[in-house]
C-alpha cells in the first residue's frame, strides 16, 4: 500500500525540518566533526594516519600539510566545543592517496554499531 504525501497529511513543520537536516549535510559535506577528543588528541590520529601512508608533511598552525604527487593535501582542525574538533581536508589537485586518507580517518573514528546511510542521489 503507497502513501501519497500532500499537504493535508504533512506538515508544515516537518517539510522546514526535513530542508533544514538536508541544507545542513549539504553545508558539512566537505568537514568531518570527532566528538570526545580534544584537538591535541584529533592532530595525533592525523599524523598516525599520514604515517600509515607514507605522507610526509609538516605542522601548521591550524593543522597539517601533506605533499602529495603534483600537490598537497591541508588537514584543517579547529575546536567546535568542549570535546569535539572539526576537521577539514583540503587536496590540490584531487589525488588517490588523498581519498585514502580521507577513509583512513574515517576508520578511525567508526564506533561499534553501523552507520545508518541515506542516499540522496
Amino acid at each position: 500500500m503507497a502513501t501519497l504525501l500532500t499537504a493535508r497529511n504533512i506538515s508544515v513543520a516537518a517539510l522546514s525540518w526535513i530542508a533544514a537536516l538536508l541544507v545542513a549535510s549539504w553545508m558539512t559535506r566537505p568537514h568531518a566533526i570527532a566528538f570526545g577528543e580534544a584537538g591535541v588528541r584529533t592532530a595525533e590520529t592525523m599524523a598516525l594516519c599520514a604515517g600509515r601512508l607514507c605522507l610526509t608533511g609538516e605542522r601548521t598552525a591550524d593543522g597539517y600539510r601533506f605533499e602529495l604527487p603534483g600537490g598537497a593535501l591541508d588537514v584543517r582542525l579547529r575546536a567546535a566545543g568542549g570535546l569535539a574538533t572539526l576537521i577539514t581536508l583540503r587536496a590540490e589537485p584531487p589525488h588517490r592517496k588523498s581519498e585514502l586518507f580521507e577513509k583512513l580517518v574515517r576508520k578511525q573514528y567508526r564506533g561499534a554499531l553501523p552507520v545508518i546511510r541515506i542516499r540522496l542521489r
